[in-house]
């Protein structure tokens, strides 16, 4: 089974290319996932079936148990994973399997260890963008968020940190041939203003058909006055932030970020 991930910083965009290659008749790639609720849950998991087999051997003998290792959580995580691409093609008969978690960019250079024939495609986009569209974003399904946070000055400092610690990542892990092949950035910004050109580019990338009859239905399903829902997508701009962000959050935005801004082509 052909696997490819996509992922990138929350807020970037990471729905938008799910539902772009999900749109592709030789592609699926369903709703997000959380496979970070296995690397939590499946220590416990294999702590407490260690302790239930220690118990029973107490009570059958004595012959010793035969525990689950730390190396043993490896291998029932690549099935978590495999299985959960595969019924995200609900039937469908694809060339690649794909599945959306943004925790992967955190993860990126251990996935791409466990799945050596993968594509990995992470998406990036402007981090003002970023700060200020997880800010509503937050707000939004978070009653606790503002009293965790002060203001939008405050977020855009922490936000600010986590955009480049995982863009730093994902920009190493491309600086580096044992992985740089099977890895792809695209813009968010691209998809948006330049789809033909940039979807193009998505689909040859992990090798399935790119011609304009195919590309040309996604187009139109996956544009925004065809698909927004308001309450997640909002705005979907590229420049919003210009209006929400001040002189002092931007100051330090472009402190923090400002070498991968450069990298990845955001004017500052």
């Amino acid at each position: 089974m052909n696997l490819a991930f996509c992922f990138g910083v929350p807020k970037s965009g990471t729905t938008f290319l799910q539902m772009i290659l999900n749109a592709h008749p030789e592609v699926s790639c369903p709703s997000e996932h959380q496979f970070e609720y296995f690397h939590r849950t499946l220590p416990d998991l294999f702590g407490g079936y260690t302790q239930l087999l220690k118990d029973v051997d107490a009570r059958t003998g004595g012959q010793g148990s035969s525990p689950f290792t730390d190396d043993d959580r490896v291998p029932v995580l690549q099935a978590v994973i495999r299985t959960a691409a595969k019924r995200g093609a609900d039937g469908r008969d694809v060339v690649w399997h794909g599945v959306n978690d943004n925790a992967i960019t955190s993860r990126c250079r251990q996935y791409m260890n466990w799945f050596p024939k993968a594509r990995f495609i992470c998406i990036v986009r402007d981090p003002r963008s970023v700060i200020v569209s997880s800010w509503h974003h937050n707000h939004r399904i978070d009653n606790g968020f503002q009293s965790m946070v002060d203001n939008l000055d405050d977020w855009a400092r922490t936000a600010a940190d986590i955009w480049v610690r995982d863009m730093n990542g994902v920009t190493e892990l491309m600086a580096d041939s044992n992985f740089s092949d099977r890895m792809t950035v695209c813009r968010y910004e691209d998809l948006v203003t330049s789809p033909e050109t940039s979807y193009r580019e998505l689909f040859e990338f992990i090798g399935v058909t790119s011609s304009i009859e195919v590309l040309a239905p996604i187009i139109d399903v996956t544009d925004f006055g065809n698909m927004r829902d308001d309450a997640f997508f909002r705005k979907a701009s590229i420049d919003g932030w210009s209006d929400e962000l001040s002189s002092n959050a931007l100051g330090g935005i472009i402190g923090a970020c400002g070498e991968l801004m450069d990298r990845y082509q955001y004017e500052k």
